[in-house]
């Protein structure tokens, strides 16, 4: 497992946003050489993306699967 938090410290209008993401390997017995992990996404806070960088976002969890080679 990896984790991997960013932290970031902004202006009064916009004070912070933390950001946690986690990835597990899915290398398994069952699926074999998969080369791929599970990925955990936690965000809270100002600045996602450029259009939100003065609007606070509702704190989101996302999950996904990353697929390597």
């Amino acid at each position: 497992p990896h984790l991997a938090p960013t932290l970031r410290k902004g202006t009064d209008q916009a004070p912070y946003s933390v950001q946690l993401d986690l990835s597990l390997p899915l290398n398994t017995e069952k699926l074999g050489n998969f080369g791929g992990y599970l990925h955990l996404q936690y965000f809270n806070g100002y600045g996602e993306s450029l259009l939100d960088y003065n609007r606070r976002v509702q704190p989101q969890i996302r999950l996904g699967l990353m697929i390597t080679r």
